[in-house]
């Protein structure tokens, strides 16, 4: 009898407290995978496993940081076991990578249907390394703080502070080149902006 009480407390709890962060797991997943049945899928094992444990955690615990944590293992793992990972803090070779389709990232931040702005952007956020990248996608677009970052991509949060704000730098002389060329922003106003 205790056993089915634990449990149905347990589901209750994975309802109350797992399922509200699905969506945003969802797009992280996407923007991790590029393909929609393998987001689905990775987000399906990570509420596998975070259901599996959950007698573990304590009431209260950071439940957010806890399933991005679960996910990114997740898929490091799999990407481990195709051969496809390679670690490393530099930016890829240009001239090997392919472009990211990081499709749902940009039309979900601008919403512009500029096609050339979503390119300018693919490209600065594919200039970036997987660790940089990830980094910045989690705190400007997921909202996560920095300590969450820290423990999704396991390291120091001094170390998330500067793989962001380098990041952040790739970003944003990518975005002012395209500024200036579209006379978005004239190059005074942008060495303005650097002081």
């Amino acid at each position: 009898m205790f056993a089915i009480w634990k449990k149905r407390k347990e589901e209750r709890r994975f309802h109350r407290e797992l399922m509200p962060h699905a969506d945003a797991l969802y797009q992280f997943a996407l923007r991790l995978c590029h393909n929609e049945q393998d987001a689905e899928d990775l987000v399906q094992d990570t509420f596998l496993k975070a259901y599996r444990a959950l007698d573990r955690l304590p009431e209260g615990s950071n439940y957010r940081g806890w399933l991005y944590t679960i996910l990114r293992n997740s898929w490091l793992s799999r990407r481990r076991k195709e051969g496809r990972i390679f670690y490393r803090d530099v930016p890829p070779d240009r001239a090997c990578s392919k472009p990211d389709p990081l499709q749902t990232l940009t039309t979900g931040i601008g919403g512009s249907g500029d096609d050339r702005f979503d390119d300018i952007v693919l490209r600065a956020l594919n200039s970036l390394s997987e660790v940089q990248r990830t980094a910045v996608l989690l705190s400007d677009v997921d909202k996560l703080p920095y300590q969450d970052i820290a423990r999704v991509l396991g390291c120091p949060v001094g170390t998330v502070r500067s793989r962001i704000f380098h990041a952040r730098r790739i970003l944003r002389t990518a975005l002012t080149t395209y500024a200036n060329q579209e006379g978005i922003i004239d190059e005074r106003n942008a060495a303005l902006s650097k002081i």
